[in-house]
């Protein structure tokens, strides 16, 4: 199965490592992940894992999220590539890849990993824009936690959210002995 992995960009943080750690347990599957990032921003441990499991890594860059070049170039990529499936992390990605994918005709897996109140977003208008273009574009909608399927139960209207809690934190909750619960 040919998978694109999009996301913002490959510098240091729980998406990405998320993907790092994807990208090294299937590299002996059937699964044949390629990395697009939409920033050609990169720590190079990600690229240097990312490499050592042997992943296409590909950059999509723009100054602009709605930059219509950038998305013709990714929907002429991925049309290419003949890939089975896109799986998006982050806004960005998760606002690009559902509309490249509808427009090559590939399903899409979003995954939302924060409940939007990050300090880079200025106002709520990327968190709305995301909600719409997730409602109608994306096949499935994944969270990483039930807060943040919560954070986005009200933009996303009567769509499911699947909620698979983040492995990585899950693990530090255990070993540190607190508890989160769902609201």
């Amino acid at each position: 199965m040919r998978v694109a992995i999009i996301v913002d960009t490959l510098n240091i943080g729980g998406a990405q490592k998320l993907i790092t750690s994807f990208v090294s347990a299937v590299s002996k599957q059937r699964i044949q992940p390629t990395i697009v990032s939409l920033r050609d921003q990169a720590a190079a441990v990600n690229l240097d894992l990312l490499h050592s499991a042997a992943v296409d890594v590909k950059i999509f860059p723009s100054h602009s999220l709605l930059n219509l070049g950038r998305l013709i170039r990714l929907v002429h990529f991925l049309r290419a590539e003949k890939f089975d499936l896109i799986h998006t992390h982050l806004s960005y990605a998760n606002i690009l890849g559902s509309l490249a994918g509808y427009y090559a005709g590939i399903p899409v897996i979003a995954t939302l990993h924060s409940t939007g109140n990050d300090s880079y977003r200025k106002s709520g208008l990327l968190l709305r824009l995301e909600g719409v273009i997730l409602h109608y574009f994306a096949r499935r909608i994944v969270a990483v936690g039930h807060r943040v399927a919560a954070a986005y139960r009200r933009l996303l209207g009567s769509r499911p959210i699947d909620v698979i809690p983040n492995g990585s934190h899950a693990a530090s909750t255990l070993s540190t002995g607190t508890t989160t619960t769902p609201p």
